[in-house]
């Protein structure tokens, strides 16, 4: 996390962001989508924590600038229990993707979860360029003159 945290500061988020990514999208696309069978789990794993790293960081790092100073603490709070309500949503709506036939049977469906989950990351990271972008424009905009007085 720290090599994260250290890109994003000298390259910006949108790049390590993209880059996280691209990483997740694969091993997404490769473990989930394809069911490549031939990669050891630990690998992927690995893989996977790595790119969200790379994903995490920039992230946080991007919506921290969005409250101002006095309004952090409530923003990240709200961004948080959206989160976890997400990730909550994210696992129902999973589970009722995938079936399978019978106990012992592997379970069918996964490579659509794969899908839906490499869709949505690409859409983060849309979300992520339009916030930039705004918190960009929003910071070029000078401070309104101090009333005399």
């Amino acid at each position: 996390m720290r090599a994260a945290g250290r890109l994003t500061d000298h390259v910006g988020e949108l790049a390590v962001c993209l880059c996280g990514t691209a990483l997740y999208a694969t091993i997404v696309a490769v473990a989930f989508v394809a069911q490549a069978s031939w990669l050891p789990p630990p690998l992927l794993y690995a893989g996977f924590m790595l790119s969200m790293a790379f994903r995490a960081v920039p992230m946080n790092t991007l919506t921290s600038k969005v409250p101002r100073p006095w309004e952090r603490g409530q923003f990240m709070s709200t961004q948080s229990a959206l989160g976890h309500m997400g990730s909550a949503l994210g696992a129902l709506g999973a589970s009722r993707m995938v079936s399978s036939t019978s106990d012992r049977a592997p379970l069918e469906g996964v490579w659509r979860v794969g899908l839906l989950t490499m869709t949505t990351a690409v859409v983060g990271v849309a979300l992520l360029t339009i916030l930039s972008r705004l918190l960009r424009a929003e910071a070029a905009v000078p401070p309104p003159p101090a009333s005399p007085g």
